[in-house]
């Protein structure tokens, strides 16, 4: 039930945060969303995976650079990380299938 997700693609431009948790490393905040339909999760975390990809990596790789904003198309799950975990306080945010991932220079958008 928690690993339903939307069967349309969107994309989210996304900007990197420092995000505790024991069991997803990787955290970043929804900035911009290219559906309205998903404008509630603007200011939410988002928790992108790919089978057999290590996005955790390409994320930390770029870090260095100032912007930190990325670009992630791909499929959102349609339960929130804290649905049915009825003693998880906190643990809020959306995962999100991606089939791609880039990271956004100043002035570039994020489209599908």
């Amino acid at each position: 039930m928690r690993s339903t997700k939307y069967d349309e693609k969107i994309a989210i431009q996304a900007s990197y945060i420092k995000y505790d948790s024991g069991e997803l490393f990787v955290a970043l905040k929804v900035d911009a969303v290219s559906n309205s339909e998903f404008s509630y999760m603007i200011g939410l975390p988002v928790f992108p995976y790919k089978e057999n990809e290590n996005i955790e990596y390409f994320i930390a790789e770029n870090l260095e650079y100032s912007q930190r904003l990325f670009c992630l198309i791909g499929n959102l799950h349609k339960r929130n990380n804290g649905f049915l975990r009825l003693f998880v306080v906190g643990y809020e945010g959306y995962r999100m299938e991606i089939s791609s991932i880039e990271k956004l220079m100043p002035g570039q958008d994020c489209r599908i």
